[in-house]
């Protein structure tokens, strides 16, 4: 488990920025004094404020770690707690959309994260909404084309997902738009990526795009639903 990084207390609480997962991710950061600082787009860096769904949760076995993958379509960034702040993570689940309120620190492998301070569950207009505010304010984000990666927080290996040709994964797609538009109370993941006659690995790919992309959401963990 890593050393926990995060910059130095303050008397002022500083200001919690809106940004795009992808310009934290971006950040540059300073190592240069005894706690990391963080430029992202020209401005120094202390909290932030995000909105994204949960992909993935660990806690320890003793409870005293615990974190939650969050993507909001640009990038994934972890959010990380340890001892008895634990408990403002492990009450999320897998599909939530949740808003997220915290420090930024740096881990010994020099990974970005978030130390939260707030995490609360909200509704999927949220999501649109903050898109929306983003775009307005940053552009429309510069996604990478390379690869996308998994990565365990309790890891042995890192998984390399297969990379479906764009005809077939445009194709699984539409099939999944197409019965959740058939289904307007939403339909079981498993259900769906088995009605969708794809292979349920590629069917639940397709799903988690769509889910970033804010085209449909989990309405509870495991039911999607579409808009």
């Amino acid at each position: 488990m890593e050393q926990v990084q995060t910059q130095e207390p303050v008397n002022k609480r500083q200001t919690a920025y809106m940004y795009w997962i992808s310009d934290i991710k971006a950040a540059t950061i300073d190592m240069s004094q005894q706690y990391p600082s963080f430029k992202i787009r020209d401005k120094n860096t202390v909290r932030v404020n995000l909105i994204a769904v949960v992909t993935s949760k660990y806690t320890s076995e003793n409870g005293s770690y615990a974190t939650l993958a969050l993507d909001d379509g640009t990038g994934t960034i972890f959010a990380k707690a340890w001892n008895e702040d634990t408990v403002i993570l492990t009450k999320n689940e897998v599909g939530n959309i949740v808003l997220v309120i915290g420090k930024l620190g740096l881990n010994s492998s020099k990974e970005v994260y978030v130390r939260p301070e707030i995490v609360r569950q909200i509704d999927m207009p949220w999501l649109a909404a903050r898109k929306k505010d983003l775009e307005l304010k940053y552009g429309v984000p510069t996604i990478a084309e390379n690869p996308s990666q998994v990565y365990s927080e309790n890891p042995v290996k890192v998984i390399e997902e297969e990379i479906l040709p764009l005809t077939s994964k445009f194709a699984v797609r539409t099939k999944v738009l197409e019965i959740l538009n058939n289904n307007p109370d939403g339909m079981d993941e498993g259900k769906l990526a088995e009605l969708s006659g794809y292979n349920k690995a590629d069917a639940i790919k397709a799903m988690t795009e769509l889910i970033r992309e804010g085209e449909v959401y989990y309405s509870r963990p495991g039911f999607v639903k579409g808009l």
